[in-house]
């Protein structure tokens, strides 16, 4: 299962999903606006996932994806 969550103003509710399905996921990709509240709320996603992850020693392989946007322009992240 790959699990995406998207970092926006309510970033508190990715958290029950991923613990929920944790067993179960395989890839967790994380994305996030350029704005710097959001990045700082998925690197505090990131790091507290990824203790879980080596708490409970999952095989979970986590991206990040920061996008902007407010660009018109689309480019596609390479995962």
């Amino acid at each position: 299962m790959t699990l995406v969550s998207i970092v926006g103003d309510f970033y508190s509710s990715v958290l029950p999903l991923f613990y929920e399905f944790s067993p179960r996921i395989k890839k967790y990709i994380i994305v996030y606006d350029d704005f710097k509240a959001d990045v700082e709320h998925a690197r505090n996603i990131f790091d507290g996932t990824q203790k879980f992850i080596k708490e409970y020693d999952f095989s979970i392989e986590t991206y990040t994806v920061q996008i902007d946007e407010d660009s018109k322009e689309y480019n596609a992240p390479k995962i």
